[in-house]
């Protein structure tokens, strides 16, 4: 039986909570197209976990599928009002400085051409969806969606993910917002 909670994570998650969704993620995302372009599967596959310890304190809404009392799924959003402290933002840039290495420029330059296919007024922006893969399509993604609806109501949520992803997020009436030029991601948003 799958649980699918809410953590409100204005506060920092609990450290054992947020070391079993860095590795959720990494596991999820071993073979993520764009981090192995950057730096090789070998390179990616040792430092996945790390980086998305990193990127942890970042999102301020967490919904996490739980199976058997271990996360199996998760969705990481930032709400409108989420404005990170100074010195987070600057030791995740820091510690991402040190992580990627000479690839952090390019890093940084998608982010930015996805940062730039955003509204400028703060929305709801779904930083990661992930489930365990050997779960999936079993629904539990939409389910995490789902959830993450009941707390946006009709707000405007956004969310990048690579085009091979278009019918799934589109099933849960999202739209395609912007194709960003030079990366094979979409800008895809819902109730915009």
């Amino acid at each position: 039986m799958t649980e699918i909670s809410l953590t409100n994570c204005h506060r920092p998650l609990d450290k054992n909570l947020r070391s079993e969704i860095a590795q959720l993620l990494a596991l999820a995302f071993a073979e993520d197209k764009a981090m192995i372009q950057m730096l090789g599967m070998a390179r990616w596959k040792h430092i996945a976990y790390q980086y998305f310890h990193l990127q942890l304190s970042h999102p301020d809404c967490v919904i996490i599928a739980r199976q058997a009392d271990r996360p199996v799924g998760v969705l990481l959003a930032s709400s409108p009002d989420n404005q990170p402290p100074f010195f987070t933002s600057l030791r995740e840039m820091l510690g991402m400085r040190w992580l990627l290495g000479s690839v952090f420029s390019e890093s940084q330059r998608i982010a930015q051409n996805i940062s730039n296919a955003l509204p400028h007024a703060p929305v709801w922006y779904i930083n990661q969806l992930a489930i365990d893969p050997a779960l999936q399509h079993q629904r539990l993604g939409s389910g995490l969606l789902a959830r993450l609806a009941e707390v946006t109501g009709t707000g405007p949520v956004y969310v990048d993910c690579e085009s091979v992803l278009e019918g799934f997020y589109s099933g849960a009436g999202f739209k395609v917002s912007c194709r960003p030029r030079a990366i094979d991601l979409i800008v895809m948003a819902k109730n915009a």
